[in-house]
Protein backbone atom coordinates (compact mmCIF):
# COMPACT_ATOMS: atom_id res chain seq x y z
CA UNK A 1 0.00 0.00 0.00
CA UNK A 2 3.04 2.25 -0.15
CA UNK A 3 4.29 4.04 -3.27
CA UNK A 4 7.72 3.35 -4.73
CA UNK A 5 8.28 6.76 -6.30
CA UNK A 6 11.32 9.00 -5.79
CA UNK A 7 9.88 10.63 -2.67
CA UNK A 8 9.31 7.25 -1.00
CA UNK A 9 12.80 6.07 -1.92
CA UNK A 10 14.24 9.22 -0.37
CA UNK A 11 12.23 8.50 2.79
CA UNK A 12 13.60 4.96 2.97
CA UNK A 13 17.19 6.19 2.64
CA UNK A 14 16.60 8.84 5.31
CA UNK A 15 15.10 6.19 7.56
CA UNK A 16 18.23 4.08 7.04
CA UNK A 17 20.32 6.99 8.33
CA UNK A 18 18.09 7.24 11.43
CA UNK A 19 18.41 3.52 12.15
CA UNK A 20 22.20 3.80 12.01
CA UNK A 21 22.16 6.83 14.30
CA UNK A 22 20.14 4.83 16.81
CA UNK A 23 22.72 2.04 16.78
CA UNK A 24 25.70 4.39 16.72
CA UNK A 25 26.58 3.32 13.20
CA UNK A 26 25.88 -0.40 13.58
CA UNK A 27 23.70 -2.26 11.10
CA UNK A 28 22.32 -4.96 13.39
CA UNK A 29 22.09 -5.95 17.05
CA UNK A 30 22.30 -9.73 16.69
CA UNK A 31 25.59 -11.26 17.94
CA UNK A 32 26.83 -12.22 14.49
CA UNK A 33 30.30 -13.59 13.83
CA UNK A 34 30.83 -12.50 10.24
CA UNK A 35 34.38 -13.36 9.14
CA UNK A 36 36.67 -10.58 7.99
CA UNK A 37 39.16 -10.96 5.11
CA UNK A 38 42.04 -13.19 6.15
CA UNK A 39 40.29 -14.44 9.28
CA UNK A 40 40.23 -18.17 9.91
CA UNK A 41 36.75 -19.51 10.66
CA UNK A 42 34.95 -22.77 11.19
CA UNK A 43 32.75 -22.11 8.15
CA UNK A 44 35.17 -23.92 5.85
CA UNK A 45 34.50 -22.81 2.30
CA UNK A 46 30.90 -21.83 3.00
CA UNK A 47 29.70 -18.25 2.74
CA UNK A 48 28.17 -16.33 5.61
CA UNK A 49 24.76 -15.90 4.01
CA UNK A 50 22.51 -12.92 4.80
CA UNK A 51 18.94 -12.37 3.60
CA UNK A 52 17.37 -8.90 3.71
CA UNK A 53 13.57 -9.03 3.46
CA UNK A 54 11.77 -6.02 2.00
CA UNK A 55 15.10 -4.47 1.08
CA UNK A 56 13.58 -1.34 -0.51
CA UNK A 57 16.29 0.74 -2.12
CA UNK A 58 18.86 -1.85 -1.06
CA UNK A 59 20.84 0.58 1.06
CA UNK A 60 21.08 -1.69 4.13
CA UNK A 61 22.15 -4.72 2.09
CA UNK A 62 24.75 -2.66 0.21
CA UNK A 63 26.20 -1.26 3.43
CA UNK A 64 26.44 -4.74 4.97
CA UNK A 65 28.10 -6.09 1.82
CA UNK A 66 30.61 -3.22 1.86
CA UNK A 67 31.47 -3.68 5.53
CA UNK A 68 31.65 -7.46 5.39
CA UNK A 69 33.13 -8.52 2.03
CA UNK A 70 33.16 -12.19 3.06
CA UNK A 71 29.39 -12.22 3.51
CA UNK A 72 27.01 -13.04 0.69
CA UNK A 73 24.07 -10.64 0.96
CA UNK A 74 20.75 -11.22 -0.79
CA UNK A 75 17.96 -8.63 -0.85
CA UNK A 76 14.37 -9.32 -1.88
CA UNK A 77 11.56 -6.87 -2.56
CA UNK A 78 8.45 -6.58 -4.68
CA UNK A 79 9.86 -3.55 -6.50
CA UNK A 80 13.10 -3.65 -8.52
CA UNK A 81 14.22 -0.18 -7.40
CA UNK A 82 17.71 -1.14 -6.26
CA UNK A 83 20.77 0.26 -8.05
CA UNK A 84 22.55 -1.75 -10.73
CA UNK A 85 26.05 -1.01 -9.45
CA UNK A 86 26.45 -2.86 -6.16
CA UNK A 87 29.24 -4.75 -4.37
CA UNK A 88 30.08 -8.10 -5.92
CA UNK A 89 28.87 -9.94 -2.81
CA UNK A 90 25.41 -8.32 -2.94
CA UNK A 91 22.50 -9.47 -5.10
CA UNK A 92 18.88 -8.39 -5.43
CA UNK A 93 15.86 -10.13 -6.84
CA UNK A 94 12.12 -9.55 -6.99
CA UNK A 95 10.19 -11.87 -4.70
CA UNK A 96 7.27 -11.89 -2.27
CA UNK A 97 8.20 -13.20 1.19
CA UNK A 98 4.52 -13.95 1.82
CA UNK A 99 4.74 -16.70 -0.81
CA UNK A 100 6.29 -20.11 -0.23
CA UNK A 101 10.06 -19.76 0.19
CA UNK A 102 11.93 -21.97 -2.27
CA UNK A 103 15.52 -21.91 -1.02
CA UNK A 104 17.32 -25.26 -1.10
CA UNK A 105 18.82 -26.81 2.04
CA UNK A 106 22.30 -25.76 0.91
CA UNK A 107 21.05 -22.15 0.55
CA UNK A 108 20.01 -21.65 4.17
CA UNK A 109 21.05 -18.40 5.81
CA UNK A 110 23.15 -17.43 8.81
CA UNK A 111 21.17 -14.23 9.34
CA UNK A 112 17.75 -13.03 8.17
CA UNK A 113 17.00 -9.32 8.53
CA UNK A 114 13.81 -7.34 8.16
CA UNK A 115 13.27 -3.66 8.84
CA UNK A 116 10.04 -1.65 8.91
CA UNK A 117 8.03 -4.38 7.21
CA UNK A 118 5.03 -4.26 9.56
CA UNK A 119 1.92 -3.77 7.47
CA UNK A 120 3.24 -5.98 4.67
CA UNK A 121 2.37 -9.44 6.03
CA UNK A 122 -1.04 -11.05 6.60
CA UNK A 123 0.15 -14.30 8.22
CA UNK A 124 3.02 -13.63 10.60
CA UNK A 125 2.98 -17.17 12.00
CA UNK A 126 3.76 -18.51 8.54
CA UNK A 127 6.33 -15.77 7.96
CA UNK A 128 8.33 -16.65 11.05
CA UNK A 129 7.93 -20.37 10.49
CA UNK A 130 9.50 -20.00 7.05
CA UNK A 131 12.22 -17.73 8.39
CA UNK A 132 13.22 -20.31 11.02
CA UNK A 133 13.10 -23.14 8.49
CA UNK A 134 15.46 -21.23 6.19
CA UNK A 135 18.06 -20.44 8.83
CA UNK A 136 21.05 -22.62 9.52
CA UNK A 137 21.16 -24.15 13.02
CA UNK A 138 22.16 -21.32 15.34
CA UNK A 139 21.39 -18.66 12.74
CA UNK A 140 19.79 -15.38 13.78
CA UNK A 141 16.66 -13.54 12.73
CA UNK A 142 16.32 -9.83 13.48
CA UNK A 143 13.36 -7.52 13.05
CA UNK A 144 13.96 -3.79 13.36
CA UNK A 145 10.61 -2.05 13.71
CA UNK A 146 9.04 1.13 14.96
CA UNK A 147 5.63 1.28 16.58
CA UNK A 148 3.12 2.73 14.13
CA UNK A 149 1.96 5.05 16.85
CA UNK A 150 2.92 8.38 18.41
CA UNK A 151 3.62 8.85 22.12
CA UNK A 152 4.31 11.61 24.60
CA UNK A 153 5.28 11.76 28.27
CA UNK A 154 3.11 14.82 28.85
CA UNK A 155 -0.24 15.76 27.29
CA UNK A 156 1.23 16.52 23.86
CA UNK A 157 -0.45 13.57 22.16
CA UNK A 158 -3.85 14.59 23.54
CA UNK A 159 -3.24 18.09 22.18
CA UNK A 160 -2.49 16.74 18.70
CA UNK A 161 -5.95 15.84 17.30
CA UNK A 162 -4.80 15.45 13.70
CA UNK A 163 -2.02 13.06 14.73
CA UNK A 164 -4.35 11.10 17.00
CA UNK A 165 -6.90 10.71 14.20
CA UNK A 166 -4.15 9.66 11.80
CA UNK A 167 -2.59 6.88 13.90
CA UNK A 168 -5.97 5.51 15.03
CA UNK A 169 -7.42 5.37 11.53
CA UNK A 170 -4.17 4.19 9.95
CA UNK A 171 -4.09 1.21 12.28
CA UNK A 172 -7.78 0.55 11.77
CA UNK A 173 -7.55 0.74 7.98
CA UNK A 174 -4.51 -1.54 7.82
CA UNK A 175 -6.28 -4.06 10.06
CA UNK A 176 -9.36 -4.08 7.82
CA UNK A 177 -7.07 -4.42 4.81
CA UNK A 178 -5.69 -7.59 6.40
CA UNK A 179 -2.16 -6.38 7.13
CA UNK A 180 -2.13 -4.48 10.42
CA UNK A 181 0.68 -1.97 10.63
CA UNK A 182 0.91 -1.33 14.38
CA UNK A 183 2.28 -4.76 15.31
CA UNK A 184 5.90 -4.07 16.31
CA UNK A 185 5.12 -5.01 19.91
CA UNK A 186 3.98 -8.48 18.78
CA UNK A 187 7.15 -9.60 17.02
CA UNK A 188 8.85 -10.92 20.15
CA UNK A 189 6.01 -13.34 20.94
CA UNK A 190 5.66 -14.34 17.29
CA UNK A 191 9.33 -15.35 17.26
CA UNK A 192 8.88 -17.37 20.44
CA UNK A 193 5.77 -19.07 19.05
CA UNK A 194 7.69 -20.01 15.89
CA UNK A 195 10.31 -21.85 17.95
CA UNK A 196 13.12 -19.30 18.09
CA UNK A 197 15.35 -19.37 21.14
CA UNK A 198 17.14 -16.61 23.07
CA UNK A 199 14.54 -14.09 21.88
CA UNK A 200 15.42 -10.57 23.00
CA UNK A 201 13.56 -7.32 22.50
CA UNK A 202 15.17 -3.92 22.88
CA UNK A 203 12.88 -0.90 22.93
CA UNK A 204 14.26 2.59 22.41
CA UNK A 205 12.18 5.64 23.21
CA UNK A 206 12.62 9.05 24.75
CA UNK A 207 11.88 9.95 28.36
CA UNK A 208 10.71 13.53 28.33
CA UNK A 209 11.28 14.21 32.00
CA UNK A 210 15.08 14.10 32.18
CA UNK A 211 15.88 13.73 28.47
CA UNK A 212 17.81 10.55 29.11
CA UNK A 213 17.45 7.67 26.69
CA UNK A 214 15.04 5.12 28.11
CA UNK A 215 15.91 1.53 27.27
CA UNK A 216 13.41 -1.16 28.10
CA UNK A 217 15.51 -4.32 28.00
CA UNK A 218 13.32 -7.39 27.90
CA UNK A 219 15.16 -10.64 28.63
CA UNK A 220 18.39 -8.69 28.81
CA UNK A 221 20.79 -7.20 26.28
CA UNK A 222 23.89 -5.09 26.61
CA UNK A 223 23.07 -1.37 26.53
CA UNK A 224 24.29 0.00 23.21
CA UNK A 225 23.64 3.57 24.36
CA UNK A 226 21.63 4.89 21.39
CA UNK A 227 20.21 8.43 21.42
CA UNK A 228 16.60 9.49 21.98
CA UNK A 229 13.90 9.71 19.35
CA UNK A 230 12.03 13.00 19.60
CA UNK A 231 9.97 14.28 16.70
CA UNK A 232 11.56 17.68 16.25
CA UNK A 233 14.65 19.46 17.62
CA UNK A 234 13.28 20.08 21.11
CA UNK A 235 15.92 18.12 23.04
CA UNK A 236 18.74 20.09 24.66
CA UNK A 237 21.59 17.79 23.68
CA UNK A 238 23.06 18.70 20.24
CA UNK A 239 23.15 15.07 19.11
CA UNK A 240 19.52 14.62 20.08
CA UNK A 241 18.57 17.80 18.27
CA UNK A 242 20.14 16.38 15.12
CA UNK A 243 18.27 13.11 15.50
CA UNK A 244 15.04 14.98 16.19
CA UNK A 245 15.39 17.01 13.00
CA UNK A 246 15.87 13.86 10.96
CA UNK A 247 12.94 12.12 12.64
CA UNK A 248 10.71 15.17 12.17
CA UNK A 249 11.46 15.18 8.45
CA UNK A 250 11.06 11.41 8.21
CA UNK A 251 7.69 11.43 9.96
CA UNK A 252 6.38 14.18 7.67
CA UNK A 253 7.44 12.11 4.68
CA UNK A 254 5.96 9.01 6.31
CA UNK A 255 2.48 10.48 6.76
CA UNK A 256 2.52 11.54 3.11
CA UNK A 257 3.38 8.00 1.92
CA UNK A 258 1.25 5.92 4.31
CA UNK A 259 -2.01 7.85 4.11
CA UNK A 260 -3.41 8.13 0.54
CA UNK A 261 -3.97 4.48 -0.42
CA UNK A 262 -5.44 3.20 2.84
CA UNK A 263 -7.55 6.25 3.64
CA UNK A 264 -9.10 6.50 0.18
CA UNK A 265 -9.70 2.76 -0.27
CA UNK A 266 -10.77 1.83 3.26
CA UNK A 267 -12.20 5.02 4.74
CA UNK A 268 -13.39 6.46 1.39
CA UNK A 269 -11.62 9.76 2.01
CA UNK A 270 -11.61 12.15 -0.89
CA UNK A 271 -8.27 13.40 -2.18
CA UNK A 272 -9.01 16.75 -0.55
CA UNK A 273 -9.72 15.10 2.81
CA UNK A 274 -6.49 13.12 2.57
CA UNK A 275 -4.44 16.24 1.89
CA UNK A 276 -6.17 18.12 4.71
CA UNK A 277 -5.31 15.32 7.15
CA UNK A 278 -1.72 15.06 5.93
CA UNK A 279 -1.13 18.79 6.33
CA UNK A 280 -2.75 18.78 9.77
CA UNK A 281 -0.46 15.99 10.99
CA UNK A 282 2.62 17.61 9.47
CA UNK A 283 1.75 20.88 11.18
CA UNK A 284 1.58 19.14 14.55
CA UNK A 285 4.89 17.38 13.91
CA UNK A 286 6.45 20.81 13.31
CA UNK A 287 4.80 22.45 16.31
CA UNK A 288 7.18 23.81 18.94
CA UNK A 289 4.43 23.41 21.55
CA UNK A 290 4.27 19.62 21.21
CA UNK A 291 6.83 17.08 22.37
CA UNK A 292 5.87 13.99 20.44
CA UNK A 293 8.05 10.90 20.43
CA UNK A 294 8.43 7.63 18.54
CA UNK A 295 9.39 4.17 19.75
CA UNK A 296 11.77 1.80 17.95
CA UNK A 297 12.19 -1.92 18.62
CA UNK A 298 14.95 -4.40 17.83
CA UNK A 299 13.95 -8.05 18.17
CA UNK A 300 16.35 -10.95 17.68
CA UNK A 301 15.87 -14.70 17.90
CA UNK A 302 18.16 -17.69 17.33
CA UNK A 303 17.31 -20.76 15.33
CA UNK A 304 17.71 -23.87 17.52
CA UNK A 305 20.83 -25.97 17.14
CA UNK A 306 23.78 -23.99 18.52
CA UNK A 307 24.86 -22.57 21.88
CA UNK A 308 23.50 -19.13 22.81
CA UNK A 309 25.76 -16.15 22.19
CA UNK A 310 23.42 -13.50 23.63
CA UNK A 311 25.35 -11.03 25.81
CA UNK A 312 24.02 -10.78 29.34
CA UNK A 313 22.84 -7.38 30.57
CA UNK A 314 24.34 -6.23 33.86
Amino acid sequence: MLPNDDAEQERLDLQHHIWRLLLQGALFTAPLKIPQPGEQTDLGGADFRILDLGCGTGIWAIDVADEFPRASVFGVDLSPIQPEWVPGNCRFHVDDYEDQWTYRDDEKFDYIHGRAISGTVADWANFYRQARQNLKPGGWCEMQEYDAWIFSDDDSFDRAPWTKEWVEKLDGASTMFGKQINVAKKHKQWMIDAGFEDVVEKIIRVSLGDLDTQLLLLTGMTDLGPPQIPIGPWAKDPALKELGRFEQLHMQMSVASHTPALFTRVWSYSEQQVQLLIEGVKREFRSKDLRLITSYRFVIGRSPGAPSEVPVAE
